[in-house]
């Protein structure tokens, strides 16, 4: 036989042994006959689910200019759950946001340096962006903040973060003339 099993939000998790059953009757005498433990048995591993969360978006660059490149901003996330999260570096994002709340991220060009493709359970990982600043960047106050898109490596359900814990700022200037 065949069986289709569920696994609930709050089931155990550890290594779990599947050990089967059974009763039935005897059609020529009606005696119950029953079986109450496999002489195989087999075993899994329940986790939780994989939790993505960024815990910090950070920049070294206080103050940026106009036209400049290779600013380096980081992002640490945290895979809450015990599950291995796998991750889609494309699905991986900074965003810009000015000071009036409008957002600006359009006017930055970023460059994944640092992708790693999975997030262990009860671990962190950190990923690293270089970043462009558009010429016709709004200048003033922009925070920085991120977004993650994941699997659950178990399951294959899809997982994400929109917003990070600790975001980080920088000022944007025009860039100096000579």
């Amino acid at each position: 036989y065949v069986y289709s099993v569920g696994i609930s939000g709050t089931a155990t998790s550890g290594l779990i042994t599947l050990e089967g059953s059974v009763t039935g009757s005897d059609l020529n005498s009606g005696y119950m006959i029953t079986d109450d433990a496999s002489e195989i048995t087999d075993e899994w591993m329940v986790q939780k689910k994989a939790v993505l969360s960024i815990l910090s978006v950070r920049t070294d660059s206080d103050v940026v200019s106009r036209g400049q490149n290779t600013i380096w901003v980081t992002m640490v996330v945290s895979n809450q759950g015990e599950a291995t999260a796998g991750v889609n570096g494309s699905l991986i994002a900074l965003q810009f946001v000015d000071s009036a709340g409008n957002p600006v991220t359009a006017e930055y060009t970023l460059q994944n340096t640092q992708v790693p493709a999975t997030i262990a359970g009860c671990t962190n990982e950190t990923y690293i962006f270089s970043v462009k600043v558009n010429e016709a960047a709004t200048t003033g106050r922009i925070t920085i903040d991120g977004s993650i898109t994941g699997t659950d490596l178990n399951s294959g359900y899809i997982i994400t973060d929109q917003s990070a814990v600790t975001t980080d700022q920088w000022m944007v200037q025009k860039k100096a003339v000579l």
